[in-house]
Formats: structure tokens, C-alpha cells, sequence
């Protein structure tokens, strides 16, 4: 496939009509026009399901990493790199004698433990990891993870626990983390024009210092951005170490907790958020594995497939409690939503605020 790429004629004079008088071709790239992805076909060996009319949530057997998100009515998927599929992360920091000697990357990564058992009950599917768990480096800690997947009426729910039996605090969480997302369609090329959709305007009242405010009941303004991120991935982390990344906090920056992915000529969306997290501040970072071109080019800055060498690429989206909680005690993250629906960046803002508040308790 080709695109043709005009050029005017600029001997004319200013008054004449425009004048094509060069015409020239150039390739797309090969993989453009092609279907999305597919995914490997279901192993009950290898994975559960949980599913309903509306969904269908697929999990490895092996570390309880969530490698299928279906839309079962628009027949799209939110995952189309299983290789980049996650599920939790969080940091024991240990502590040093100063300040500056203490260890914030002591990481416990959800994909890197061994699941121990799961538990699919009606629309609940129920994942535990037993501790020890390990770190990168395979040293055990006393702790234990419980996640919860729920089939809901307003989409999917996920849960985390963290049973924290050592003398370490948990720092940084990020949850859920959905990995291997690269847009919304049917084609490649519908994937690259698919769109990042994040609440605009003023933050809630907790900037001001109110910290048990909730976002205002009633009507609430259809107020957005929008960034192609599957075309173009913009870095705001030039000192990261893991690849471009993009975060938005909340309530810092941004009112509400919550991104979407769209496809415009589709007019699919899916909304992920945290419904009414009023007692904790989050963060949406999202990050492109393995990394970008480094410039933008024609077709964007993703790494092309002859670049990639068999690497699976996409993009990893979480929110991150930032908080460092007490040795000792259970953590709970705050509750995240998932919902597939009808529409375009516009509807997003009212489509959040539409979240039952009861449902995330």
C-alpha cells in the first residue's frame, strides 16, 4: 500500500490556483493495513477464565498475571501483548543508618512470583500469592498478596491486599497493572489513531487541604485531553530507567483518578479508574516497553517490528499509591474499575462520575 504526498507548484503567482505539479509515492509500513493481533488461543492449562455477556478476564495459572481483557461486545481486546501482562507491584524500603541510605528499590514484582492458588466463584475470581514472596535480586520477605477479579454490573472490579508480616513499611504500589496495551481496533492501523484520555480542569478540594473531600455530586463538565500515545509516546521522564514514561497525579494535577483509551472511528472506549479513592492520593503512569525510536518519524515513534527483534511491545498502564505505609499491617489498595462502553473522549467525564460510589467499598 502506498500514500501520495502532493506538492504545489510555487513558480506560480500568488493569485493563480493551486497547481499539483509533483506527485510522488512512498510504502506504508508493512504492517499498517494488517489485522490487529491475535492472541494465543485459550489453554485451561495455562489459564483461567472469568466471563460473562460483557467480558471476558483471562489469568496465568502460573503467576496470576492478567493476560486477556476482551471486550466480548465491541470484540476488541485491551491487551494485545500476553508477554507484557502484569498484576502488582509494590516496595519494602529498607531502611539505612541515614536517610540516604535507605533501599526504595526493594521491589516485589507480581509477574515474578509463583501463584499459589485460584479460585473462580460465580463472577469472583480469587488469586493469592503465599509469602515468602521475592524480590529481584530472590530474596524471600515475610509477605503475602490476595488479589480479586469481579465481574460487575458496571465493568470489572480488581482488589489487592497485602499481608505485610517484616519490619519494612510498604512504599510504592502500583495496581493493577495492565500490560501489553497497544490502542483499541481491529487493524493495526485503527490501534495507532486510538487515543489516551485523561480528565482536564481544576483538581477537588483536597488541594486546598480538605483531605476527606469527594468530588462533587450532580453534573459534572465534559472537560479533557486527549494525546495519541499509540502513534506518538511522549517521554516526561527523561531520567527514567525503564522506558518513556507519562504520569498524572491525582488530585495534584488532575481531578479526578481515572484515563481512557478510545477508538474514534469505532466509537468504543474503556474507562479505567479508582471510583471515590478520597483518603489517598494515585498516580495513572503509563510507560512504552521496551522503548521508543527515540525521534518521531512518518509512522510515529513506536519501535518498528524489524526493530523489535522478537521483543513484545506495548504500553503498561497502572496507578500508583505513592504513600509509605506502617511495618506490620495489611495494606488494601484502592479499588479499581474497568469498563467498556459506547462513545468517544467526550463522554468519559460523565461516564466516570456514573460509577455507583457503593460499589467501591
Amino acid at each position: 500500500m502506498v500514500f501520495v504526498a502532493a506538492v504545489d507548484d510555487a513558480d506560480q503567482p500568488t493569485f493563480s490556483m493551486l497547481c499539483i505539479d509533483d506527485v510522488r509515492t512512498a510504502d506504508l509500513p508493512a504492517d499498517y493495513v494488517e489485522p490487529a493481533p491475535v492472541l494465543p488461543a485459550f489453554d485451561p492449562a495455562r489459564c483461567i477464565a472469568l466471563e460473562d455477556d460483557s467480558y471476558r478476564v483471562e489469568v496465568s495459572r502460573a503467576n496470576g498475571s492478567v493476560t486477556r481483557l476482551r471486550d466480548k461486545r465491541g470484540g476488541l481486546e485491551l491487551i494485545a501483548e500476553p508477554r507484557l501482562a502484569g498484576s502488582f507491584i509494590f516496595s519494602l524500603p529498607i531502611a539505612g543508618r541515614e536517610p540516604w541510605q535507605t533501599l526504595e528499590a526493594n521491589w516485589i514484582r507480581g509477574p515474578q512470583q509463583r501463584l499459589s492458588s485460584c479460585r473462580l466463584d460465580g463472577n469472583r475470581l480469587s488469586l493469592r500469592w503465599a509469602g515468602p514472596l521475592r524480590n529481584y535480586r530472590g530474596e524471600g520477605f515475610l509477605v503475602a498478596a490476595a488479589m480479586n477479579i469481579e465481574l460487575t454490573d458496571s465493568g470489572v472490579r480488581f482488589r489487592l491486599q497485602i499481608r505485610n508480616g517484616t519490619a519494612h513499611p510498604v512504599g510504592e504500589t502500583y495496581f493493577p497493572v495492565f500490560g501489553g496495551i497497544q490502542g483499541l481496533g481491529h487493524t493495526r492501523a485503527q490501534l495507532r489513531v486510538s487515543q489516551l484520555v485523561r480528565p482536564a480542569g481544576t483538581p477537588t478540594g483536597r488541594r486546598q487541604g480538605l483531605a476527606d473531600a469527594r468530588p462533587p455530586a450532580g453534573p459534572v463538565a465534559s472537560t479533557y485531553t486527549t494525546s495519541p500515545i499509540f502513534h506518538v509516546f511522549a517521554n516526561a521522564s527523561p531520567l527514567g530507567d525503564q522506558g518513556p514514561e507519562q504520569f498524572y497525579a491525582y488530585p495534584a494535577n488532575q481531578p479526578a483518578p481515572w484515563v481512557a483509551f478510545t477508538a474514534p472511528r469505532l466509537r468504543r472506549s474503556v474507562l479505567i479508574g479508582a471510583r471515590d479513592p478520597f483518603d489517598r492520593d494515585l498516580v495513572a503512569r503509563l510507560v512504552l516497553s521496551p522503548a521508543s525510536s527515540g525521534t518521531t518519524r512518518d509512522d510515529g515513534n513506536w519501535p518498528r517490528r524489524g526493530e523489535l527483534n522478537g521483543l513484545p511491545v506495548g504500553v503498561e498502564l497502572s496507578f500508583v499509591d505513592t504513600a509509605v505505609h506502617a511495618p506490620g499491617r495489611s495494606y488494601r489498595a484502592a479499588p479499581v474499575f474497568l469498563e467498556f462502553l459506547d462513545g468517544e473522549a467526550a463522554d468519559m467525564t460523565s461516564a466516570f462520575a456514573a460509577w455507583p460510589p457503593a460499589a467501591a467499598r
